[in-house]
């Protein structure tokens, strides 16, 4: 996982994805996964559907969130979910059959570990130097340790860039996707797998939604407001 967590990254009083003030208080959620007493709001647009969590942990108390437990549970999901890269892969490879490939936040390398073999050369950016010393030695990929925005990568080097249930994790999701894109070659694409603030789920489940995961999830997307950032950095 891409820790993205400066100081600078906090959300803003602005929508972080169109500008726009006329945010307004949606719901206090607890930390239903691990227990936590305190509630964490989440804030929304109702312009572009946008939330974004209004009181996230300081840069310095985040890493508490990111603990052996959390780090765990991601491994094991990785590792007992075959069909699950199945189904990315097949996504995929409707556009691309293969080339150099970068898996944003891979985590112990399960996805890059599914590819292993095939016609792709594996990359992945890791913050946790755990995780990232057992996605390189499970997979032999070249993994980045440390934040997405410090990633030293080459213009114009990547077929494919993946990014799964990721970048809710990150404060400057905007930076982000500015770096991917210069790091895609021409034609290549960006996969983006992300939690829909918009689902059924949400509309059901409201803060027991598990797609919420406060405070681990800084931004909520929509499809719209996923298409305004994109769109932003071209």
């Amino acid at each position: 996982m891409p820790s993205n967590e400066h100081p600078a990254a906090m959300p803003t009083p602005d929508c972080p994805c169109c500008g726009r003030r006329n945010f307004r208080h949606w719901m206090s959620v607890p930390d239903l996964f691990f227990g936590g007493a305190s509630n964490h709001d989440l804030l929304r647009c109702p312009a572009c559907s946008h939330g974004w969590l209004g009181n996230p942990p300081k840069p310095e108390e985040s890493s508490r969130y990111y603990d052996l437990r959390f780090h765990s549970a991601v491994a094991r999901a990785g590792e007992t979910s075959p069909s699950r890269w199945r189904f990315h892969l097949r996504v995929i490879s409707e556009y691309k059959a293969g080339g150099p490939v970068l898996d944003v936040g891979c985590s112990s390398g399960a996805f890059l570990g599914y590819l292993r073999g095939r016609p792709w050369k594996l990359h992945g950016i890791e913050a946790s130097q755990m995780a990232a010393e057992r996605a390189r030695a499970r997979t032999g990929a070249e993994v980045f340790l440390g934040d997405v925005l410090e990633a030293n990568l080459p213009l114009d080097k990547f077929d494919v860039i993946t990014c799964m249930d990721v970048l809710e994790h990150l404060y400057e999701p905007r930076d982000v996707l500015q770096n991917i894109r210069k790091w895609l070659k021409p034609g290549g694409i960006f996969y983006v797998f992300v939690p829909n603030i918009t689902s059924w789920e949400t509309r059901i489940f409201r803060s027991h939604w598990y797609g919420l995961y406060l405070p681990r999830h800084v931004h909520h997307f929509s499809t719209k407001s996923l298409a305004e950032f994109a769109t932003s950095v071209g």
